[in-house]
């Protein structure tokens, strides 16, 4: 019986499917024939699965010689085809898939495919562009043009540095209107032609901070020489500094002593809402470096080229969210990973695998032998346990504030005492709340309102305190969030959080058909509070919510105009 193929297996591979198979943790067998030999550890491939063949997407994790103890008669499938991108995953991300896939009781196959970004497998933002070059050998028998010449004496006076260019580039350069004259010196060998495919993606413009301290504190100093001495190996360190004691100064020193090590940082913070602001410190204060951003509110087209700028080896530090700790930094290149806010529950991924952004960031870190920090002003009982009971991880203190900075003024309002003494105000700020903020704006200050809660109204209920009916999600079976329409219009909709599921705000009681009210407050009515009751303008008042920043363009607007 002859094979799936008549071409004869030059070598074999283990492979593991996207698929739910975890009968066989150690992947597939499958033969490579000769047009697609060698296949790499890492590589993205299609293999034939099942009775039927179906073509399925699978990662290579191993490689052989030897074919399986086949029954005679029968052989061994072979691989389809390499993806088109030619994607290949550093052989450190592969061995920390294999131990993912164990601690996490997840097979291996979708492990991988969670590294990859979805952008990335499917090409997104990828444009092929055509660049042309002086032949190193033209041919002298060919009669050149009068326009022919300028494009050849345009390219010659180029910059090394601009060439090879592209055709549209060298028309203007060359000042001519057509394209032909560069098709016919191309088509006469006197110019080389050649496509390269390159990530297109429509950047952000990013303010940057380039503050930098005066000095650092004695404790500080202790901190980044103690952790920078142990760049060359695998240690790991928690960095246990109160508020306002500078810790991120820590980081950044440390990520600087990796990178004069001729390495790459990596860099994790819990929420997407804290890149920005940490990415703008670390652009001004590394100008020169290459800094990637890799999280999920990036465009398509910003994922890919983010996540190609870190595969070719091109970015120095790495800054994202939990996803970032998969990046695919290249094996032996990685210096320092550092983790900021480490107690964060962000960091635990709720689909499978189910992992741990800070404990898998402590495998990497194991298996490429760098250090790794994690810091927070509240460690988790996990990391501090580690530090000063098991002793597997070294503790720095940060007790002091930089130089500088004051602990603030902190007040607690009884809102029930000001009702009591005849401060009437609105069920939601408080009379104190709302002098501060008319005087803080009077004297052209800012002000942060914190509201946990978006929307307008977290519940809808019976105006009958013994009827007892709420509004919940038929689905979810959670309270119904209601939604104004537009920030001045009563008229609005109910929302449920967890699925999305909408619908019109009821009437009346379905129960015992009394009106229903809006209890609670969301981020909405705060607002609406500010613009109805405190007259605040419309263009001094800044919504920052999921509901106002679809894109990861409107934060940053939104934080460069407060900043």
């Amino acid at each position: 019986m002859a094979g799936l193929f008549d071409e004869p297996s030059v070598s074999y591979v283990h492979v593991a499917v996207e698929r739910g198979v975890d009968q066989f943790p150690d992947g597939l067998t499958y033969g490579v024939p000769e047009r697609l030999h060698p296949l790499q550890i890492g590589q993205l491939i299609t293999v034939p699965l099942g009775r039927g063949n179906t073509p399925t997407q699978a990662w290579v994790i191993g490689k052989t010689t030897n074919p399986l103890n086949l029954p005679k008669g029968k052989e061994t499938k072979q691989v389809f085809e390499k993806d088109r991108n030619a994607i290949v995953l550093p052989n450190e991300l592969v061995e920390l898939a294999k131990w993912m896939s164990q601690y996490y009781f997840t097979p291996i196959g979708p492990t991988l495919a969670t590294m990859l970004p979805g952008p990335v497998r499917h090409g997104t933002g990828l444009v092929t562009r055509q660049l042309v070059d002086l032949a190193t050998d033209p041919s002298n028998d060919v009669n050149v043009t009068a326009k022919q010449q300028l494009v050849l004496d345009a390219l010659a006076a180029a910059p090394q540095s601009e060439r090879p260019m592209e055709p549209s580039s060298l028309m203007k350069l060359a000042k001519i209107g057509s394209r032909s004259p560069i098709d016919r010196l191309i088509a006469h060998g006197q110019l080389t032609c050649h496509h390269v495919t390159r990530v297109e993606a429509t950047w952000f413009r990013q303010s940057v901070d380039t503050t930098i301290p005066d000095q650092l504190t004695n404790e500080q100093i202790a901190a980044i020489d103690a952790i920078a001495a142990t760049l060359s190996g695998y240690s790991s360190h928690l960095l246990f500094g109160v508020t306002g004691s500078g810790k991120t100064e820590v980081y950044i020193r440390l990520i600087e002593h990796a990178i004069r090590h001729g390495g790459t940082a990596l860099y994790l913070v819990p929420e997407i809402s804290l890149t920005p602001q940490t990415a703008a410190r670390l652009m001004g204060r590394f100008p020169d470096k290459r800094i990637a951003i890799l999280h999920s509110a990036l465009t398509q087209s910003q994922r890919h080229q983010q996540w190609s700028l870190v595969a070719d080896g091109k970015a120095d530090i790495v800054i994202g969210a939990r996803s970032a700790v998969f990046a695919p930094i290249q094996d032996d290149n990685l210096k320092i990973i550092i983790v900021d806010e480490e107690h964060d529950q962000s960091f635990k991924q709720d689909q499978a695998p189910r992992y741990h952004g800070r404990d898998v960031a402590i495998r990497r870190a194991w298996m490429a032998k760098c250090p790794i920090l994690l810091g927070s002003a509240t460690p988790s009982m996990e990391s501090w346990w580690n530090a000063t009971r098991r002793k597997i991880s070294t503790l720095h203190e940060l007790t002091k504030r930089a130089p500088g900075l004051v602990a603030p003024e902190i007040e607690v309002v009884d809102m029930k005492y000001e009702r009591r003494v005849g401060e009437v105000g609105n069920s939601v700020l408080s009379r104190t709340l709302e002098r501060a903020i008319h005087q803080t704006i009077a004297t052209g200050g800012q002000v942060l309102l914190l509201l946990n809660r978006r929307g307008f109204a977290p519940w809808i209920a019976c105006a009958s305190r013994t009827c007892g009916w709420m509004l919940k999600c038929d689905h979810c079976d959670t309270s119904m969030v209601y939604h104004r329409r537009k920030p001045l219009e009563e008229a609005g909709f109910v929302r449920c959080h967890h699925c999305g599921m909408e619908q019109r705000v009821p009437k009346q009681c379905p129960d015992c058909s009394k009106t229903v009210v809006q209890l609670g407050a969301g981020t909405q009515r705060v607002e609406a509070i500010l613009r109805e009751s405190l007259q605040i303008p419309d263009e001094q008042i800044a919504r920052l919510d999921s509901d106002t920043t679809r894109k990861s363009s409107d934060l940053h607007v939104m934080l460069d105009k407060f900043g």
